[in-house]
């Protein structure tokens, strides 16, 4: 009986990795590295298992990453990317966590959200197709999120599709962007796109 009690409890009485970085958000000021290196840990780590607790414990990181993106910018910003193209199976998760920072810290959000599309600009520059593929998947989600409009990611996926109209086909670079783009595709709610004009819509469906 002792134990159903102890199951019942509120969940929020129960303490985990973010409630215990939490405590230690004014660290003391001779353990900077370690403070910066528990952080990158709990974004790599953040949805490791799927659980119950999942919801809570990405909005504790969302006010964790609220607070502390300013001591460690570079360190969120290059984790963040790193998790984003070599943990492609917990995309939506990084997408969640975003959209959840967005809502407590928009301006964070913001620069975070740049450094990751530079990320994508320059993986697209060295012809990264893997790593490009990962970041179309992840801006799907953050169509989800809230974090990016249903319309400018259409365009998105309209830019990258031009390379099928240009004059000079080149036709390994062309079936790389139609791959991309259908390969993303199934990250974004229908209810979402369907928010856009159909013509915006079926300008990236239609067979050219």
């Amino acid at each position: 009986m002792a134990k159903q009690f102890e199951d019942d409890r509120p969940r929020n009485n129960r303490s985990g990795p973010y409630d215990r970085q939490r405590q230690r958000d004014r660290p003391p000021v001779d353990e900077p590295e370690d403070i910066e290196m528990r952080l990158k840990s709990l974004i790599i780590k953040i949805g490791d298992k799927a659980s119950s607790d999942l919801k809570i414990n990405l909005t504790k990181m969302a006010g964790i990453l609220s607070t502390d993106y300013q001591k460690f910018p570079e360190t969120v910003a290059s984790t963040f990317k790193s998790c984003i193209t070599e943990l492609p199976m917990k995309t939506a998760v990084y997408g969640t966590l975003l959209g959840l920072l967005n809502a407590k810290n928009h301006e964070v959000t913001s620069r975070l959200f740049d450094d990751i599309v530079a990320a994508a600009k320059e993986s697209l520059a060295k012809s990264e197709w893997q790593k490009v593929k990962y970041y179309v998947r992840y801006f799907g989600e953050l169509v989800n999120a809230n974090v990016i409009l249903p319309a400018a990611y259409l365009d998105l996926l309209n830019d990258l599709l031009a390379a099928v109209d240009e004059p000079n086909l080149i036709i390994s670079y062309a079936d790389c962007m139609v791959y991309i783009v259908l390969a993303a595709l199934p990250w974004v709610s229908r209810d979402r796109l369907s928010l856009c004009r159909y013509r915006q819509t079926n300008d990236v469906l239609i067979v050219r």
